[in-house]
């Protein structure tokens, strides 16, 4: 094995000797400030997200048994597990039904509804639904026991989206009955959960014959916070409103209302983000103009929250990938689209945001592990390798949210489970260019040494291959099961930190004895103000 690792160590070694020359080596100065941290995520910043859809389908090929699958879920914790998307609002608990019967969808009318909630009365919209796909189904109480007891064993925080489309028929609130009934069998089970209610609410009127205001939507919220407050067991944490690209002028006063009137009701303001379609083409998903929008979108997200007077209550990325409509077939789930994934981490760290939340950690194109084999794709290995290396603590670097930056870069404090001393910083480093990309380190850093974690294509130049290389070496399950160790390849100077073209990775300086990361950070507020 040592032979092999060789061989392909050289190979990265050449591709980089080659490309420095054979075409222009750009060098790019990162200025850190070392003394004092701009911000401090949630220790469980980087989070995942399963859509309520896998419920619909009765889990697919996810099997809460696989040992595989839970590996995989624990290599990526501490974390949240948002249990949401457009068929949340669709589902009804049923705490009557253990396991699902053979015919599971109908277009449920008021009537049926009624009888199955023990005679409470509800307005259910799908009942006029416009898209044939979103129909009532039953989430079992074995749904439950099952997703929450993968949950703990895999070290995950659940958040669950709750259906917004039970509406009172006589008052058209948000009816809370249903929702009471989950919560009751989950805390009686010994579980936990924090909540969402709705998903891209400004949306709805495309799937149902049915229209909410901003207004409208803060009042459900206040119901569902008072009834948290009336059973302290039944969670504390709400989230929301969930829209998506909030900043776009069609939902402004819809965002704007809601904010106006959502007072103290919320924990987190969520919203969601997509750079393109799933039509998109490979060139896109490195594109730095396309990267920018991420950092111009949260400016106006911003300007919006201040001047709704909300600008205290903390920013969650709550549902993001690269391409909407479920990621571009044979891209999303490539090693080009780590590019999207790592910067749109570094951007937000920067900005201010407590959480992201992947979509998806299984299911769709963007899925972060094969469906069918449960093999990691390459962001899979790039979470990874973030949650073991990446810590809380957000460094500033000069310039590292200008736009159009082909190489790009952000800094944070090493994370307490990767192992280095406290002090030590880490980087996270991308090269958009077809040229090789020389970091240069400075206020002292240049003279130590760097432990680099450099990610390349699994198939060499292919863009679009489906797994990956670390320091040249193939990134599989140990036996099909097991995560395996990640190992550094040192880099002692005068040897530079050298980015292949079109590649990313992380670097690691371990005995930066950087202040920031040795004491406490200054207050902050959760809103970046440009």
């Amino acid at each position: 094995m040592d032979g092999v690792r060789s061989v392909r160590m050289l190979s990265v070694l050449a591709l980089i000797f080659l490309a420095t020359n054979g075409a222009s080596n750009d060098e790019c100065k990162v200025n850190i400030n070392t003394k004092q941290c701009v911000y401090e995520t949630d220790h469980k910043f980087l989070s995942i997200a399963l859509d309520s859809g896998l419920i619909r389908h009765r889990w697919l090929n996810f099997s809460f048994s696989s040992e595989k699958l839970r590996n995989l879920a624990k290599g990526l914790a501490p974390a949240y597990l948002r249990i949401g998307g457009t068929n949340g609002d669709f589902l009804l608990f049923n705490p009557n039904e253990i396991t699902h019967k053979k015919c599971v969808d109908s277009k449920l009318s008021p009537r049926k509804i009624s009888q199955d909630q023990r005679g409470n009365r509800y307005l259910q919209s799908p009942d006029k639904a416009k898209h044939p796909s979103f129909t009532n189904f039953t989430m079992t109480t074995e749904d439950v026991d099952n997703l929450f007891t993968f949950a703990k064993k895999s070290g995950l925080n659940i958040i669950f989206g709750l259906n917004v489309l039970l509406r009172d028929s006589n008052t058209q609130k948000w009816n809370s009955t249903n929702a009471q009934q989950l919560m009751k069998y989950i805390t009686g089970s010994g579980f936990s959960c924090d909540w969402e209610l709705g998903n891209e609410p400004f949306d709805l009127k495309s799937l149902v014959n049915w229209t909410i205001t901003g207004r409208e939507l803060a009042l459900d919220f206040k119901i569902l916070r008072q009834l948290l407050n009336e059973h302290p067991d039944y969670g504390h944490m709400i989230l929301g409103p969930d829209v998506s690209s909030p900043w776009q002028p069609r939902k402004y006063k819809f965002f704007k209302e809601y904010l106006t009137h959502i007072n103290k009701y919320i924990n987190g303001m969520t919203y969601h983000q997509y750079y393109t379609s799933n039509k998109a083409n490979v060139s896109e998903f490195y594109n730095p103009v396309i990267l920018d929008d991420l950092i111009t979108s949260i400016q106006q997200l911003n300007k919006i929250m201040t001047e709704s007077g909300t600008s205290s209550i903390e920013l969650w990325l709550g549902e993001t990938s690269s391409a909407y409509d479920g990621g571009v077939p044979g891209v999303s789930n490539s090693y080009i689209a780590g590019f999207m994934w790592l910067d749109k981490l570094g951007v937000t760290a920067r900005l201010k945001h407590k959480v992201v939340v992947r979509q998806t950690f299984y299911g769709g194109s963007y899925s972060s592990i094969n469906r069918e084999t449960l093999d990691p794709f390459p962001d899979y290995w790039s979470a990874f390798l973030y949650k073991k290396l990446v810590g809380s603590r957000v460094l500033e670097v000069h310039d590292g949210t200008s736009l159009g930056r082909t190489i790009r870069v952000y800094a944070h404090c090493t994370s307490t489970r990767s192992g280095y001393v406290s002090g030590s910083l880490v980087l996270i480093a991308l090269n958009t260019q077809h040229n090789v990309a020389q970091l240069v380190l400075t206020d002292g850093l240049e003279k130590l040494s760097v432990d680099q974690y450099l990610l390349t294509p699994g198939e060499s130049g292919n863009l679009t291959s489906q797994t990956v290389r670390l320091n040249g070496e193939l990134l599989n399950m140990v036996n099909d099961t097991f995560l395996p160790n990640i190992k550094p390849e040192p880099i002692i100077p005068p040897k530079s930190i050298i980015l292949p073209p079109v590649s990313y990775g992380f670097f690691v300086v371990p005995n930066a004895q950087v202040e920031a990361c040795q004491n406490a950070c200054g207050k902050q507020s959760s809103i970046f103000v440009y």
